[in-house]
């Protein structure tokens, strides 16, 4: 059975340079330690300027621990789903226990955005 989760609820953000990033902020990492299998929806209403998004993991909740679970891509309007399978052979990195997201804006940019995840738990 899937336990869905809000991963970032709507947020509004803008970078006035060039390669400004922003990280989601410690208190809104989630812990997926129990679960193996995960599927995340990113929901983008409006988006200015070139923005890449990357969704990153790690085993303790320490920034310099955090990788990324597959390569980074340029946000659109729109839902995107990405799935993360811990049995699927194309999976660069399956979840560790935290997951948060990455931002990296090029130029001036603005994003709003929510992502929304549905895990399945360890067999």
């Amino acid at each position: 059975m899937a336990t869905g989760f809000v991963v970032q609820p709507w947020i509004t953000l803008r970078g006035a340079s060039s390669n400004f990033g922003i990280v989601q902020s410690a208190s809104g990492w989630i812990d997926v330690c129990d679960f193996e299998d995960l599927v995340l929806f990113t929901d983008v209403r409006e988006v200015s300027g070139g923005v890449t998004l990357t969704f990153e993991t790690a085993p303790i909740a320490e920034d310099a621990a955090f990788v990324a679970m597959f390569a980074g891509f340029s946000v659109a309007t729109g839902v995107r789903v990405d799935s993360l399978l811990a049995s699927q052979p194309g999976t660069k990195v399956p979840p560790a226990r935290y997951i948060r997201w990455r931002l990296v804006g090029g130029a001036a940019w603005d994003l709003t955005f929510r992502v929304h995840a549905s895990a399945y738990a360890l067999a």
